[in-house]
């Protein structure tokens, strides 16, 4: 009987410290910090908690959260546990679980765009188009828009002096709502 009580102690000490040890696999950040260390923190799993300011409406795929500082705006795509967002997120305080993503635009990523919006008919949209969830942005979809925003971004790698720009976001593999 002592033996099985011993046994029974160990295990429950394992369970507790393998689940400890997910919890600080978890870099924790707020949203102005993730701008200046996510660079570092790539394929990193990170926990980020923000206000959703945005739900894309494509299927729910992808939402922005903001932090005290509305000029800091992270991108949240769903990973595989996830199927979509709901929209009515939009304004609620959420916590996110997920790893850092770095998306590298260069020349050859942008040929391949510009490539697509000229292959593809009327308004239809290109999935390497980057998506910023600026207030309107559904607006500025068609191939007018994207054509802007592929030179917007040539504009930017000449500006950085660099042969590319890194765009980074979190795939989130959970969320959290913060009840009021």
């Amino acid at each position: 009987m002592l033996k099985n009580l011993v046994y029974l102690f160990f295990a429950a000490l394992m369970i507790v410290a393998c689940n400890s040890a997910k919890k600080s696999d978890f870099v924790t950040l707020t949203v102005e910090e993730f701008d200046q260390k996510c660079p570092e923190l790539v394929d990193q799993n990170i926990e980020i908690s923000g206000t959703v300011v945005h739900v894309c409406k494509h299927g729910g795929k992808r939402l922005f959260l903001i932090g005290s500082d509305s000029a800091y705006r992270i991108e949240v795509t769903t990973g595989e546990k996830l199927a979509a967002f709901n929209p009515e997120m939009e304004g609620s305080e959420i916590t996110i679980n997920g790893k850092v993503h770095e998306l590298r635009i260069d020349e050859a990523y942008l040929t391949q765009w510009e490539n697509e919006v000229r292959a593809g008919t009327g308004d239809q949209e290109s999935d390497l188009k980057v998506h910023d969830g600026a207030e309107g942005h559904e607006h500025n979809e068609g191939a007018e828009g994207q054509f802007a925003q592929i030179q917007n971004f040539r504009d930017q790698i000449k500006a950085a002096g660099s042969d590319h720009i890194s765009l980074y976001s979190v795939i989130a593999e959970s969320f959290k709502i913060k009840e009021n």
